[in-house]
C-alpha cells in the first residue's frame, strides 16, 4: 500500500475509500479496525499500534509528535480537517447496493470546503441537489 505524501493524495484516497456499515465514531488507528481511521490508514501497522497506545486524536500534541515526518509536512490543520471529515457520521450514508457507506451530500460539501480552504489541487465534487 502506497502511503500519501501530499494533501492531494491523502484527500483523494479518503474520498475513494468505502466505509463499512459497521462504522461508528469509535474509530481506531489500528488497521484491523475497518482499515484504520483517516490518519491510521496513512501509517504503518507498527506506527498505528504506537498511536493507539498513546491514545487520543490528531489534535493531541503527543499523537501529532509521533506522526511520520511526511504527514507533518502535509500540515496539522489539514490532518485535523480530514480526520474530522472521516469521523463525522453526518458525512456518510448507506449505499443502496453494497454493504458500505458512501459520502452524503453534506459530506461532499465538507470535502469541497476542505479542497477550497486548503487549496488542494483536485477537482471539486459534484453535489446532488435534493
Amino acid at each position: 500500500m502506497a502511503l500519501s505524501k501530499t494533501k492531494e493524495e491523502l484527500l483523494t484516497r479518503l474520498i475513494n475509500r468505502k466505509q463499512p456499515q459497521a462504522y461508528d465514531i469509535t474509530c481506531s488507528y489500528y488497521h484491523q479496525v475497518h482499515g484504520g481511521c483517516a490518519i491510521g490508514c496513512e501509517v504503518s501497522e507498527k506506527k498505528a499500534s504506537e498511536l493507539e497506545l498513546i491514545g487520543g486524536g490528531i489534535v493531541d500534541d503527543n499523537i501529532y509528535r509521533a506522526l511520520p515526518r511526511r504527514l507533518k509536512k502535509i500540515g496539522r490543520e489539514f490532518l485535523q480537517a480530514v480526520q474530522s471529515l472521516h469521523d463525522d457520521t453526518r458525512n456518510w450514508e448507506k449505499e443502496r447496493t453494497e454493504e458500505s457507506l458512501v459520502w452524503s451530500n453534506y459530506g461532499m460539501e465538507r470535502i469541497n470546503s476542505i479542497i477550497t480552504e486548503f487549496k488542494v489541487n483536485i477537482p471539486l465534487l459534484e453535489v446532488q441537489n435534493n
